[in-house]
C-alpha cells in the first residue's frame, strides 16, 4: 500500500507515543472546534506557506543531523512509535531546537527524512511510515 508523502493532520500509522498537541488536534477534529472554512485562494496561500515552511525546516534538518541524532531519530519514530509531532518536540527537548513549536508536525517529517537519507533508508516506507 502506498501512502502519501504527507499527512498533515495525524493519520499516520506510527501513533504509539503522541504529544498533547496531537491529543488536541484529534479532539478538535472530532467535535468541529476550531474548524475554519477556506476558499480556494486562501487554501493556496496556506499550501504555499507550508511548501516553504517545508523547505525551511527540510535544510536544518539536514544541517543538524549527525549519525548520532539520526540513529535517535529512528529509535523514536521506528522503536518508540512515535508520531512526527513528538518526534519533533523530544529532538528539541533533547538537542535544545531553535524551530518553535518544538512538536511542529512538518519539522518532525523533515528531520525523520534527514534521519533516514543519512541512514540509507526511505522515511516514507516500513518501519518509518
Amino acid at each position: 500500500m502506498t501512502r502519501p508523502r504527507y499527512t498533515l493532520l495525524t493519520a499516520e500509522t506510527k501513533a504509539g507515543v503522541v504529544t498533547p498537541e496531537d491529543e488536541a488536534v484529534l479532539a478538535a477534529a472530532q467535535h468541529g472546534t476550531g474548524v475554519v472554512v477556506l476558499n480556494g485562494d486562501q487554501l493556496r496561500e496556506l499550501a504555499v506557506a507550508a511548501r516553504a515552511a517545508m523547505a525551511r525546516f527540510a535544510a536544518l534538518a539536514v544541517e543538524i543531523m549527525t549519525e548520532e541524532r539520526a540513529a535517535f531519530v529512528r529509535k523514536l519514530r521506528v522503536d518508540r512509535g512515535c508520531s512526527w509531532r513528538a518526534v519533533a518536540a523530544e529532538c528539541s527537548d533533547t538537542w535544545q531546537g531553535t524551530w518553535y513549536p518544538p512538536s511542529n508536525q512538518l519539522m518532525g517529517i523533515a528531520l525523520c527524512e534527514a534521519a533516514a537519507l543519512l541512514l540509507h533508508q526511505d522515511a516514507n516506507a516500513e518501519p518509518w511510515n
